[in-house]
């Protein structure tokens, strides 16, 4: 009855989480951002896995249970690729073009413009005010449109290989590019010095202290359910409790220490 039981759980859990990454690949196969056959192949192995708990030994369920949810949570990385060589490839295909039309015609201000811009998105920032300088110099009349961001541009290069200043995450003033606290308001910068300053000013000792409380408490819960009654909740279920319970743990823990951090400004 007990192994009847973890299967069942074990199929509706691995369903429960496959289901985000299926819903991704049909997404993404209608969007274009991946390939018909991948996204089927895709959604085929995850039915697979989740069938295969079924005759797999208790092992093999939270082994083939892991493998389904860490694939799930490493869905938005891999969607994020995708995403980033789809806009790699649609913006060489305009930057070939707009080549094309300049290498044609010369005198096509509109498309040298346009070189000019997606220049600078790839980086070759003294080739895109080459261009547009030249364009200023053809057609005097575009001064009033792309003066302004040429001189934006300009000055963009000027700050190439100078340290930049630091922007406070909590007030947003300006701050030196070495500078450790906020001039203003005495925030800390860094994820060490970060998180000192936010249990201090949050508690201190006495949050600390509630949260071991509180994870003492769940710990010894556990710890009574695996000694005390192991016919009634099988340690496998346990197991796989435990290991989401630290995963979530440290993403609300990254999430609260993310804030605190010193970024530069743009």
């Amino acid at each position: 009855m007990g192994e009847v039981f973890m299967t069942v759980v074990m199929i509706t859990a691995g369903l429960i989480i496959s289901a985000y990454p299926i819903i991704k690949l049909i997404g993404w196969m209608s969007d274009g951002g991946v390939e018909p056959i991948v996204a089927i192949c895709g959604i085929f192995l995850y039915l697979c896995l989740v069938v295969s708990i079924m005759g797999a030994p208790s092992a093999g369920k939270i082994v083939i249970l892991l493998i389904i949810l860490i694939s799930a949570i490493l869905m938005p990385l891999l969607g994020k690729v995708s995403d980033d060589l789809q806009n790699k490839k649609i913006v060489d295909t305009n930057f070939n073009h707009l080549a094309s039309a300049v290498e044609r015609d010369p005198m096509n201000a509109p498309a040298r413009l346009e070189l000019a811009r997606l220049l600078r998105k790839r980086g070759e920032l003294d080739l895109a005010i080459e261009h547009m300088e030249w364009t200023l110099q053809q057609f005097p009349r575009l001064d009033y449109r792309i003066k302004t961001e040429l001189e934006t541009w300009r000055r963009e290069k000027e700050r190439v290989g100078v340290p930049q200043p630091i922007f406070c995450h909590r007030c947003h003033a300006e701050n030196p590019h070495n500078a450790t606290h906020c001039v203003e308001c005495n925030a800390a910068f860094g994820t060490r010095a970060s998180v000192k300053q936010r249990i201090d000013q949050e508690g201190g000792p006495k949050r600390v202290i509630r949260g071991w409380v509180v994870t003492a408490a769940v710990i010894n819960i556990i710890l009574f359910a695996i000694i005390y009654l192991p016919h009634f909740v099988p340690i496998e279920i346990i197991g796989v409790v435990i290991i989401a319970s630290v995963i979530v743990g440290a993403w609300l823990f990254l999430r609260w220490v993310g804030g605190d951090m010193g970024v530069v400004g743009e």
